[in-house]
């Protein structure tokens, strides 16, 4: 397995790519960030395009926000789609964002700024410890 270490400035100027995708595909009011890593993309894409950051919410709690289509899921990486998956059964009208994307994972987001080969591993500058095989769901 390959790994990249992304800068701080690398994965700001992906998120402001990212920023130009969103504002160019439709009206967003409202990011919910996918914990804990799509809480710094989210918290950048917040402040460049002035759209709140929703709440964090439990899933059980999702309907009320079900149905709404101005709503962007963001994450830093989709590395083979299954949390996406799950989340778009709870959020199927919203638009699914990531700066970088895996191979596997790349048909699950509706918009992308970088995608890598299945056997990079990105190591992100808020968690240079993290080896391949130690990242959750």
């Amino acid at each position: 397995m390959r790994c990249v270490e992304l800068s701080w400035q690398e994965v700001h100027q992906a998120c402001l790519r990212l920023c130009a995708k969103i504002a160019a595909t439709r009206k967003i009011n409202l990011l919910i960030p996918v914990l804990r890593g799509g809480l710094i993309p989210a918290t950048i894409i917040s402040h460049e395009l002035k759209i709140p950051i929703g709440p964090s919410i439990a899933i059980s709690e999702a309907p009320r926000l079900s149905e709404r289509s101005d709503i962007a899921v963001i994450d830093e990486v989709c590395d083979t789609g299954h949390t996406f998956t799950v989340l778009r059964r709870v959020f199927p009208m919203a638009l699914f964002a990531v700066p970088y994307a895996k191979a596997e994972g790349a048909n699950h987001c509706d918009l992308i700024v970088e995608v890598h080969a299945q056997d990079v591993w990105l190591t992100f500058p808020w968690s240079p410890n993290q080896t391949p095989g130690a990242r959750g769901m």
